[in-house]
């Protein structure tokens, strides 16, 4: 197999207790290794260190210890010069595309704020645009709906394009299909083996439904208490 575009070496990560509490410790040793074009999935219970995990990844939240690396590039303390770079080639999508979108924004203006920091003035034309939401099966004139004109499913392929709107290499999808109705689910499902087959994109699928996570991955990771605690 191909060197992993990502790795992940003992990462540890304590929140401070409050009330005197000790520290809750939610990342304990984790290491794991991502290959392009490899989905690796993530479960757990609630509170088990998955969600904190891919906040790590992104860089919104800090680690105690460990390091992370994107094709040799230190992912926790990169370079000013890198930093941008990391930005683009390690998205998220988040559980809630409610929470994750501008109640005031347009579909349009979204995908123009995530567009520009590929740094292409084409990224953010007409043409481009209506091309993100063809790739996510929906029409251009959704281009100027604010998130309450949209179904849940359609916020949610809205995101996705939004990620997909700096070419990233890799996509962290933590529960993203958890808050929609069942019936929407398989299909925003789909919609992601399609992107991957057709752009060679590696995921980190974080989920609580075994079933889901098991139909999505090449590889499993079962965390417990902040442990991984076995993969198959």
């Amino acid at each position: 197999m191909s060197e992993p575009i990502l790795s992940a070496s003992r990462l540890n990560k304590a929140y401070r207790g409050q009330g005197g509490r000790p520290p809750l410790q939610v990342l304990r040793d984790v290491s794991f290794d991502l290959h392009a074009g490899e989905t690796l999935g993530v479960v757990g219970e609630s509170g088990s260190g998955k969600s904190t995990l891919a906040r790590v990844l992104l860089r919104l939240t800090g680690v105690d210890s460990g390091a992370i690396s994107f094709r040799g590039v230190d992912v926790l303390r990169p370079a000013a010069q890198q930093a941008k770079h990391l930005t683009r080639k390690i998205q998220i999508v988040f559980q809630d595309p409610n929470s994750s979108m501008n109640p005031r924004r347009t579909v349009r203006q979204a995908l123009v704020e995530a567009a520009r920091v590929s740094g292409d003035p084409e990224a953010t034309s007409e043409r481009s645009l209506a091309a993100m939401l063809d790739a996510v099966g929906l029409s251009s004139d959704k281009l100027n709906s604010h998130p309450h004109h949209l179904s849940g499913g359609q916020r949610q392929r809205v995101a996705i394009a939004r990620a997909l709107a700096v070419s990233p290499e890799i996509i962290v999808a933590d529960e993203c299909v958890s808050a929609l109705d069942v019936s929407v689910q398989s299909s925003i499902l789909n919609l992601l083996l399609e992107l991957q087959r057709k752009r060679g994109l590696a995921y980190i699928f974080i989920g609580h439904d075994l079933a889901v996570v098991h139909h999505m991955s090449d590889r499993i990771m079962v965390m417990h208490e902040g442990h991984l605690g076995g993969e198959f």
